[in-house]
């Protein structure tokens, strides 16, 4: 006979009960339910990691360190000059308010 979807199982130990969490003493799983006691992953609301920044309780870095301004990425830098400075690199340039 033929392999049919109703026949179909997984290999005999291939597949395990799911834990049942606080369900008494007799089922390993009580009081802390497998979660060790105390400590941040033992406190409800917990999913696996802590926030950005946290460092153990520890200050976080952006609060030790002064607040120090920015840095403009879109700032364009100007360079001062006069006339007379131009005058003197261009031998031929001659300022328009002198008529000869």
């Amino acid at each position: 006979m033929g392999t049919t979807l109703h026949t179909l199982s997984p290999n005999p130990g291939a597949t395990r009960d799911r834990k049942r969490l606080g369900r008494g003493h007799g089922s390993g799983l009580h009081k802390t339910s497998g979660k060790g006691t105390k400590g941040q992953k033992a406190r409800t609301g917990h999913h696996g990691i802590p926030k950005p920044g946290f460092e153990g309780g520890q200050t976080i870095m952006a609060r030790r360190l002064p607040k120090r301004g920015f840095k403009n990425r879109f700032r364009l830098e100007y360079f001062r000059s006069t006339w007379a400075r131009f005058r003197r690199s261009s031998p031929r340039a001659r300022s328009p308010t002198s008529r000869r």
